[in-house]
């Protein structure tokens, strides 16, 4: 009788110090699809902080965009496509308006007001360097401001700077 009580008196001591342990996400509240893990909040992408009350700027720029309001001389309209890089507040655009189909990488800034693409030629010639202005309105937008040069039909180059403003889908 006594070896059985004593072979199960370690089993009844590891209970104890599992249950003084508690639950260890009870208290702990993580915000936008956070979910805690002993303790911890793990952050969907796009989150960070303790509880995942960070939103990262480059958020409200991923998703489909379609072209409005433009002052391009050439067709500038149709739908670009703005995803995460992997890389912290870079964005990949694809493809840009009817401007440019091969892939552009630009910056959010900081404060998550404004875009810039830095100048990307293709392997034809073709260029495009354009910044964005962020607004939050319903729906929201970005107003660019673009140069570059195309090619027309023809071959010859056109260059081109304009305007354009996109409204998220």
């Amino acid at each position: 009788m006594r070896t059985l009580l004593f072979s199960m008196l370690p089993l009844a001591m590891m209970s104890l110090m599992v249950s003084c342990k508690g639950k260890p996400c009870k208290d702990v509240e993580c915000l936008n699809g956070g979910v805690c893990i002993e303790s911890t909040c793990k952050c969907p992408d796009g989150f960070s902080g303790d509880r995942c009350e960070i939103e990262d700027p480059v958020n409200k720029f991923i998703g489909y965009w379609y072209t409005g309001a433009t002052t391009c001389t050439f067709s500038s309209y149709g739908y670009s496509a703005i995803s995460r890089t992997g890389e912290p507040s870079h964005v990949r655009f694809s493809p840009f308006m009817d401007v440019y189909y091969g892939e552009l990488i630009g910056e959010v800034s900081a404060d998550g007001k404004s875009l810039t693409i830095p100048l990307h030629t293709d392997g034809y010639g073709s260029s495009i360097k354009a910044s964005g202005k962020f607004s939050d309105t319903q729906p929201p937008t970005i107003t660019w401001t673009l140069e570059g040069v195309r090619y027309d039909w023809s071959g010859a180059p056109s260059p081109y700077n304009c305007t354009a403003t996109w409204v998220q889908d």
